[in-house]
């Protein structure tokens, strides 16, 4: 119980000292040169979080840098209570190459990841964090298994090679 303890104790400050920090500025205020940010009033790599706002203040991008390399972007909904729409993750060692896109309906999160070619290799659905839809690709086309779990709890599975459908099983799994 007590190494618990410590560790979240640990892990709250880590996150916490990461958070503080981090500079959070107006987008205008850096510039990019050969794929890394800098700021302009400096000229020094850029670690923290640039945002673009409305004329009105609201957010409609968040980007997250850390020494310059672009880490994350978060695209916002154009009204208030819609929020997050998607978020960009990408690769540290590859400026602006995509490993994670994650988009955000009203009830549902897509999340497709990506290969070292950019191209898409998995993509998930989930309900209330219930995993309802799966699909994995090999070039940008269905390789694979397609999984699909329908509202009365049946699982569907299709098999793909190379973008090409071999089996439907619609017997549906509990």
């Amino acid at each position: 119980m007590k190494k618990n303890l410590v560790l979240i104790l640990f892990l709250s400050l880590f996150y916490l000292s990461r958070l503080s920090s981090q500079q959070l500025i107006d987008y205008e205020d850096i510039y990019l040169e050969n794929n890394l940010a800098y700021k302009y009033n400096d000229e020094k790599l850029f670690s923290g979080i640039a945002q673009i706002k409305k004329k009105n203040g609201q957010i409609s991008y968040e980007l997250e840098y850390d020494k310059g390399v672009i880490l994350s972007q978060k695209i916002y909904a154009r009204k208030k209570d819609k929020g997050l729409l998607r978020e960009i993750i990408y690769d540290p060692q590859k400026p602006y190459k995509e490993l994670k896109q994650l988009r955000y309906f009203s009830d549902v999160e897509e999340t497709k990841y990506f290969d070292d070619k950019g191209k898409r290799k998995l993509i998930e659905q989930r309900r209330n964090g219930l995993l309802f839809y799966s699909c994995e690709y090999l070039n940008g086309k269905k390789n694979g298994r397609q999984i699909c779990f329908n509202d009365d709890g049946t699982k569907t599975i299709v098999e793909f090679s190379n973008g090409k459908k071999l089996t439907n099983d619609n017997k549906g799994y509990n």
